[in-house]
């Protein structure tokens, strides 16, 4: 009768621990895949973002590279391939992107 009960509660106690292993695994798993969002999810934010913007805009991921632009902005010589051509506008997005803040600044461009 003893090895019995001791025998339930070692599978009791297995199965317990069985349980919290596999949520801690599908836990994480979660957590993973979305802390790091996919180039994919981030390219389709990057488009979705630029096809709103009415006038000459891009994106640029965090080191200055254009991601997105509109066709306004590729017509207007703003960027070229993935490079902010002007140095006013280069220097207007790093200062914008360190200090976590908008910055709104009239200019002319001459390029």
């Amino acid at each position: 009768m003893v090895t019995i009960e001791i025998l339930v509660m070692v599978a009791s106690f297995v199965a317990v621990i069985a349980v919290g292993v596999t949520f801690l695994f599908f836990r994480s798993f979660r957590k993973r895949r979305s802390n790091s969002p996919s180039d994919e999810s981030l390219t389709d934010m990057a488009s979705s973002l630029v096809s709103v913007l009415a006038t000459a805009g891009f994106v640029v991921d965090s080191s200055l590279a254009v991601l997105r632009a509109t066709n306004s902005a590729i017509a207007l010589g703003l960027v070229s391939g993935r490079v902010i051509r002007s140095n006013e506008i280069r220097r207007l997005v790093r200062h914008a992107k360190d200090s976590d803040s908008t910055h709104e600044v009239e200019f002319e461009l001459t390029l």
